[in-house]
């Protein structure tokens, strides 16, 4: 019986995974059964209890407020505790505090009446102060839960890290386009419009070379702490690479709202960073796209954005600029976002001057009392 929780240690996969651990067998769920209702004696029963005593799997039993009546040795190696350990206090007592309240409402849901879980999961505190993530299937006979489970954690944190980036732990650019494809979807419901972002640091690549990449990336740490304080708790911010962050805003109110969400990002931004004993002064330059249209394309979505991005580039930084009809309808005389999207990133347009850039980024000794 579990959650599917929004906090961190270890964080929750996002989404369904086709891993083979992903579905608990119900032989497990069928000898925890035959082991709480066997006869004391008799070659069968002492089947089920040597299967009992020898699974791997988490088996337990208990009641609907959450006291383990029946437990197997498996878990003393998954937790730590000892099985009189475990027994002695509700289970609620070990489960984290995220996952607390729908772990209690599933288990009450088997009140006087027969029910079934599957594929649930929640975190338990191990006896050295970790938490496991569990993963549950288990039925209820009106009276009493069977359920197994086992520890998921490991792959937690594997698939974790192939949907997240690994400085910034944001979601990276397949975690961001999942949640695009959902947000896009919800619009059949009527929901306001969806909108993304598309953020470039301005002048990054300045910072690296005058401090040195670990201070570049303590900054982008920093840039995504600080994109993060800025969103709504709908809203996604990942991290495409290098210096390219992109926010995904859904259920908007209007348009306008979207260009809202642009300018609290770029002003956001404004306050300087400390980099250990620096202060860095770093802008960034922001492309939007929005789409009203369930039907649309996320990698259409996120090309315009990062078009627009470039239109707010070529114009100085330190701004936003919205796709519009004018980038839509394509290149016009000596303005072409497609081809000088192919200007490297980092570096002002041919014909401008550098080092007259509003967005060159400043460094400073922070003020020292002695």
């Amino acid at each position: 019986m579990g959650a599917h929780p929004h906090t961190t240690d270890p964080p929750p996969i996002p989404e369904q995974s086709n891993s083979e651990d992903k579905a608990l067998p119900d032989a497990s769920v069928e000898i925890l059964a035959g082991a709480a209702s066997a006869p004391g004696a008799g070659a069968d029963a002492n089947g089920i209890e040597r299967l009992f005593e020898m699974t791997s799997d988490l088996l337990a039993a208990l009641s609907l407020d959450g006291r383990f009546t029946l437990l197997n040795p498996a878990w003393v190696d998954a937790l730590g505790w000892s099985v009189e350990e475990l027994m002695a206090q509700p289970m609620q007592a070990r489960v984290h505090p995220d996952d607390l309240e729908q772990t209690l409402a599933l288990t009450l849901a088997g009140r006087n009446r027969s029910a079934q879980l599957v594929n649930f999961t929640n975190r338990y505190r191990h006896k050295d102060g970790s938490w496991r993530w569990l993963l549950w299937s288990a039925r209820c006979d009106g009276q009493v839960w069977y359920a197994a489970a086992r520890d998921v954690t490991d792959r937690m944190w594997l698939e974790r890290q192939a949907l997240h980036d690994p400085l910034t732990k944001l979601p990276n650019r397949l975690l961001l386009m999942d949640r695009a494809h959902q947000a896009l979807a919800r619009l059949h419901r009527g929901n306001g419009p969806i909108a993304l972002l598309f953020i470039d640091l301005d002048g990054l690549k300045a910072i690296n070379d005058s401090l040195g990449h670990a201070a570049g990336d303590l900054l982008l740490v920093s840039v995504a702490e600080r994109l993060a304080q800025t969103l709504r708790d709908s809203d996604t911010v990942a991290r495409l690479g290098g210096d390219e962050f992109v926010i995904l805003a859904e259920d908007l109110a209007s348009e306008e709202e979207a260009l809202d969400v642009a300018e609290r990002v770029v002003r956001g931004l404004e306050t300087p960073f400390e980099v250990g004993a620096i202060e860095v002064e770093m802008f960034a330059s922001v492309g939007v796209s929005i789409s009203r249209d369930p039907e649309a394309d996320p990698e259409d979505l996120l090309r315009e954005a990062d078009v627009a991005m470039y239109r707010a580039k070529r114009a100085g930084g330190h701004r936003m600029e919205l796709f519009d009809e004018e980038l839509r309808r394509g290149p016009t005389g000596d303005s072409d976002p497609i081809s000088d999207r192919s200007t490297k990133r980092g570096e002002a347009p041919s014909g401008s001057i550098r080092s007259h850039a509003p967005w060159h980024p400043i460094a400073r000794l922070k003020h020292r009392r002695r």
